[in-house]
């Protein structure tokens, strides 16, 4: 095995382009991370890794793992083969605070890290299904209406991003430069009662594909007193029927431990294609 540490974004998508081509859903968010990188977005330090196969002469290397980690986020890791999984823990300047990527790949890089001598404490801090849009089924219709998104919002954009990481449990971070992001591709969707927004949705850049643009949808987020009276479906269902209407592939990543959104998101014709793990690390001293 050989792992390459790459000089820029640009770079790791050309390189990584056949295995994110044969992988695009389970590679979807690494794809969206280079891209807003190449596009300008101000990380404070990027690390871009290939793990490909060492060929006899004559033969090109095939990539058969693909990793980066934008600070202060955490390692993210393509589906690869455990051997490979292993030569990059080998590989990798200090322990990541963190490492995301399928469960198989993520057990073997962390366990490797371990094996090899590090100090590391390994925590998981979230499961999520990974979901892929088969045939949409409308939800039961309610009280409201949807309103993309404008500049206008913006802060109170920041401020609902902010509740949904806090009640999903998921590390602190400033969101207005996502926001604008989305904001900017009209990614992002209120449902409003009588002028009040009691629910949002968005969605990720689309990534172009071979056939079809891929869209990953999310955040969808309901505050607690809106709860439970169908907002979050009908704002997720008018997403997804602008992201239809661009003739896109719609996935989403759902919390595994919340048995309610994955009962939502299954009824609008959202099945399960794989899992994936967040899992915290800590160098103990």
């Amino acid at each position: 095995m050989r792992v390459e540490r790459l000089r820029s974004a640009l770079e790791w998508l050309a390189r990584t382009e056949p295995l994110r081509s044969a992988e695009p859903i389970l590679t979807n968010v690494m794809t969206t991370v280079a891209q807003g990188t190449v596009a300008g977005r101000n990380d404070e330090g990027c690390d871009w890794y290939v793990v490909s196969d060492v060929p006899p002469p004559g033969r090109s290397a095939t990539v058969l793992g693909a990793a980066l980690r934008t600070m202060p986020w955490n390692l993210l890791c393509s589906p690869m083969p455990a051997e490979a999984a292993v030569a990059l823990a080998a590989a990798l300047d200090g322990v990541p605070s963190g490492v995301s990527g399928q469960p198989d790949v993520v057990s073997a890089l962390v366990e490797a890290l371990v094996g090899g001598g590090r100090a590391v404490e390994a925590r998981t801090v979230m499961r999520d299904v990974v979901r892929v849009l088969g045939t949409f089924t409308e939800p039961t219709p309610v009280r409201g209406a949807p309103r993309r998104a404008s500049p206008a919002d913006l802060e109170a954009l920041v401020d609902w991003h902010l509740a949904f990481a806090a009640d999903a449990g998921l590390p602190w971070r400033d969101p207005r430069e996502s926001v604008l992001g989305r904001l900017a591709g009209a990614g992002l969707w209120w449902w409003e009662l009588d002028g009040v927004a009691v629910s949002l949705a968005g969605h990720a850049p689309l990534v172009p594909g071979r056939d079809r643009p891929l869209a990953r949808l999310g955040p969808v987020y309901t505050p607690g007193e809106h709860r439970r009276q169908g907002y979050g479906s009908a704002v997720t269902a008018a997403v997804v029927r602008q992201l239809v209407a661009r003739e896109a592939t719609v996935m989403l990543y759902a919390d595994a431990d919340n048995p309610t959104s994955n009962h939502i998101y299954a009824r609008l014709g959202f099945a399960a294609v794989g899992e994936a793990i967040d899992v915290e690390l800590r160098s103990i001293r």
